[in-house]
Parts: structure tokens; sequence; C-alpha cells
């Protein structure tokens, strides 16, 4: 198969706009009623996200390094019982970020409930980790979508919008074109930017303004210093940020800089390489959040801070409640749905 281009072989596009009527796979999963939960999983140096939205459904954004053939993010989904993953979202090649999703695409179509829809930029890479996906994407037959500006992720329950990359993009550099996600439950946002940086925040900053805010935006590239640019925070106004990086980080994860800017606008800011996996629970007005670990949430303080010792399979406690009010409604105006 020629990797070079997914679109000719495994990537359908859909150019449905959005409208009533668009089918929603049904999900295994329970969730409190009306309640959405958002989980950090600790991958590392790498990224994972789990949303279970009030509906039920389930979205996993990234799955972690290749290093550990996705065990880290399957025994964290297994043991708390989700059974099938409706979309998933891949926010760029990379294999901090795809390198469970052989694994995972395969254990979901054969020992559990499937995968629904993946979501993908169309960015390429030569690398055997994204061989192994797109792999796995053609054995199971999961359809697989190219994704950009305008669409939406059809959640039932929540709004999930693709902000980035713009639809005529050249899908040259792989964080560059990370897919943005800004997912909303009534009063209460979360942001995941993937790994941009701070001239694809400045122009996300400039179109969108307000209507990037977010309780809870997850810190580009692990705490680059490239990325959680000032344009970028000023739109948002986070509550809370979340860093995923490993503790011992060969990059210097999370950089000075980007903790700077979040400790001057007093945003209380988890690593789950202090925290271990960080939930947020929601009901729409208010956000829980629970992480395996206590520690400091003062960036600055991450320095001296010792590292969690928690396991994927070790519960949360909850350490505190939010209660945010989102400025100028959703970033959503224009959107196509696809799925």
């Amino acid at each position: 198969m020629d990797r070079r281009s997914i679109s000719a072989v495994v990537v359908v596009v859909l150019l449905a706009g959005c409208v009533g009527g668009i089918g929603v796979p049904e999900s295994s999963q329970q969730s409190d009623a009306g309640d959405l939960e958002v989980h950090a999983i600790d991958v590392g140096q790498a990224d994972a996200t789990l949303v279970v939205a009030p509906s039920g459904e389930t979205m996993l954004i990234d799955s972690g390094h290749w290093d550990d053939d996705g065990e880290i993010v399957l025994s964290y989904l297994r043991d708390r019982g989700i059974e099938r993953i409706d979309h998933l979202v891949t926010t760029h090649a990379h294999a901090d970020h795809i390198g469970g999703h052989a694994d995972v695409i395969e254990y979901y179509e054969t020992e559990a409930e499937g995968i629904g829809t993946i979501y993908d930029s169309g960015t390429v890479s030569s690398s055997a980790t994204h061989e192994e996906y797109l792999d796995a994407v053609e054995r199971y037959d999961v359809q697989l979508i190219r994704a950009h500006e305008g669409d939406e992720v059809p959640i039932e329950g929540a709004e999930a919008d693709i902000l980035h990359p713009p639809a005529d993009s050249e899908l040259e550099a792989l964080n560059a074109n990370s897919l943005v996600v800004h997912l909303e439950h009534e009063q209460v946002g979360f942001l995941f930017t993937g790994d941009i940086g701070a001239e694809e925040e400045r122009q996300l900053a400039a179109e969108y303004g307000d209507d990037l805010s977010a309780t809870v935006y997850q810190v580009g590239h692990h705490g680059s210093y490239s990325s959680s640019s000032d344009a970028l925070l000023d739109a948002v106004q986070p509550s809370v940020a979340v860093v995923s990086s490993a503790y011992d980080s060969p990059y210097g994860h999370p950089d000075d800089e980007p903790l700077e800017r979040l400790a001057a606008r007093n945003v209380d800011t988890y690593w789950t390489a202090l925290h271990g996996s960080i939930v947020f629970r929601s009901d729409g007005d208010a956000v829980e959040v629970a992480t395996q670990t206590a520690a400091t949430t003062a960036p600055l303080e991450f320095e001296d801070a010792a590292a969690s010792e928690a396991s994927p399979d070790d519960g949360v406690e909850e350490r505190g409640t939010i209660t945010p009010s989102l400025r100028g409604g959703t970033a959503a105006v224009g959107r196509r749905a696809v799925a």
C-alpha cells in the first residue's frame, strides 16, 4: 500500500452538512446522568485522553507511546469497563501519540465491541508505528476520516469541534497539522491542541478569539517552550491546565516558559508525572477534579515535587471543584458533521 496518500485508500471524507438525524453509534458505557468525564491518562512522555460523554459514548484522543504496545492505555480502559471506543481521534502521526493505536484497534475489534470511527488530519509518517496503525485500520476495516477545521465529532451529549488544521493545509508538518479539538458540555469546555506550535496558536486565537474559551486546557506539546503562547492563553483563559509528559522528560518537558505563563495567570496546573492520571467530571456547571496522587498544582513548584508512583489501575481521589463560565458560547459556528 502507498502510505504517501492515506486518502487514496483508507480515508473516507464525508461532506455531509450539519443536519439532524446523523447516526450515532451505540455505546456500552455507563455514565452518571448528565455527567461528562475526561481522563488525562498517565502515559509518560506521551498523550492519551479518554472522554466519556453524558450519553455514554466514548472518545479516545491519542493512545500513548509506541514502546509499551498500547498496554498502559488498554489496561486503563479495561479497568474502567470501557467496552467500545466510539470515536478515536488521532491528533497527528508521531509515535508518542499513536503508539497504542494498532493494539487498541486490534483489541476492540477482536475482544470487545469495536471502534466506531477514526478521525485523522491526513498527515503521514514513515515510522513503523504509523505503518502498523494503518495496517490495523485496513485489516479490521475501520472507518477512517480525514478531518479538518469545521468538522464536528458527533458525540451525543456534548459538542466536539475540530478547529485545526485548515481544509486546505498541505499537511507536510506533523506537529503543525495536529487536530485541535474543542469539547463543550453546557458551561464547561476543554481544549486539546496536540503538538501545534506558537504560530498555529496565534492563528487560532486570531480566528476564534473568545470562542476558544475552555475551563480545562491540555497544555500543548507536553509543555514545550514552543507552545502555550500568550496569545492562546489570553483567548482560552483556562481555570485548569494539564501537562502530559514524563517526570524525567528527555526534552525537559514541561519547560519553564509555559509554566511561568500559567503561573502568571493563576492557572491551577496538573502534571501526569506528579498527579498520575487525572479525571475531570462535570454536570455542565461545575467540574470535579480527581487524581491518583496528591501533589502541588502551582506550576512553579513542579521542579521540587516528587514523582507519582501510581499504576494505571489505581483509583483516583477528589481534589476539588471548579465552577467556571464559558464566554462567547461555542466555537462551532459553521461546522460540518463527520461520521
